[in-house]
């Protein structure tokens, strides 16, 4: 895996989080991340779940 790639995902993953936050902390009422929180958080751990493989099979 390339450097610019592992960067694109690390940046992919920090994206996520921020709507995670966003969608879990109902900070604006009827916000459209509301009705997806469910879908983010399971998005968000295959994300997470992928970065790890890929960090693994970086390291060998």
């Amino acid at each position: 895996m390339s450097k610019i790639t592992w960067y694109l995902g690390i940046l992919l993953w920090g994206i996520s989080l921020v709507l995670l936050v966003a969608a879990y902390t109902d900070v604006w009422p009827n916000h459209t991340l509301s009705h997806y929180r469910y879908l983010l958080g399971i998005g968000f751990i295959v994300l997470t779940g992928l970065l790890k493989e890929a960090y693994r099979k970086r390291q060998q």
